[in-house]
């Protein structure tokens, strides 16, 4: 029998395909798509790798419910990684803004329990939550603080933006998985699943609420690797295949005639 033979028999994969290579390519050609399509309406596209480039420009923004500690170092501590996506229009002001940071865990449930999304593990303030079983683990990306200036709402931009943040982190981390929480009054009209593509919602916090100071409904989003590298796989298809259409020819809201209401409420996103 050949060496040949034998190589296939032990592993039938073996020299056919870099699958990690693969999927890096699959996300650096969406990526690259994505920076084409925001061109093609005016946007260009920054990263930044310090949190505090978005809390300095959402302490001033329209339209906010204050600074999300979750991205802001001096209150949750500096993430072992991060990065900012930085969106500006063509007069170079910024039109939107969202984050990525890394989190590495054997149980997020546990760790969102401990509060160590919105405090610093030196001084964690726990939060109830109805989680109590294990939850996603390994290398995550907890992606949030989405941002789009009201100037710029409803062309697609709450649309686009979470999924390239997906992708993003995917291609810089890795991830086994993106997570994120979101408040009830955005999951009542959709946008987790419809712009996000998110497809495990599950409620996790129902009562006080220590970062708010008040009473919140607040879901966890949850979305594998698996399932994000196939939607974006199908995404960057559709966007090949649409020629010159722009953001709000994909964007399920943006093609709606009532999508104000959901997209002014996007600086709620925890």
């Amino acid at each position: 029998m050949s060496t040949a033979v034998l190589k296939t028999t032990s592993d039938p994969l073996g020299g056919l395909l870099d699958y990690g290579r693969l999927v890096r390519g699959i996300l650096r050609n969406y990526n690259e798509a994505v920076v084409g399509l925001l061109e093609r309406d005016g946007f260009r596209l920054d990263i930044h790798s310090d949190l505090r480039v978005w809390r300095g420009i959402m302490q001033t923004a329209s339209g906010t419910d204050g600074i999300n500690p979750t991205f802001d170092p001096d209150r949750s501590g500096e993430p072992e990684d991060a990065y900012v996506l930085h969106v500006h229009d063509r007069d170079g002001r910024t039109a939107a803004m969202m984050c990525g940071r890394y989190i590495e865990t054997d149980d997020y449930h546990d760790y969102v329990r401990r509060g160590l999304l919105w405090s610093p593990a030196s001084a964690a303030r726990p939060v109830e939550t109805l989680l109590h079983e294990p939850g996603p683990s390994g290398r995550l990306s907890h992606c949030g603080g989405l941002w789009v200036d009201p100037v710029h709402r409803g062309i697609g931009l709450s649309w686009l933006i979470p999924r390239l943040n997906h992708a993003v982190a995917a291609y810089r981390w890795g991830v086994d998985g993106i997570v994120g929480v979101v408040f009830d009054r955005l999951l009542s009209k959709g946008v987790p699943t419809a712009n996000y593509g998110v497809p495990d919602v599950r409620l996790c916090v129902d009562g006080w609420f220590w970062p708010t100071g008040k009473r919140e409904r607040i879901y966890q989003t949850f979305t594998p690797a698996d399932f994000l590298i196939k939607r974006t796989w199908d995404d960057l298809e559709q966007i090949r295949a649409g020629g010159d259409k722009k953001m709000r020819d994909f964007a399920p809201i943006a093609r709606k005639r009532n999508d104000k209401a959901p997209v002014d409420d996007l600086a709620t996103v925890p």
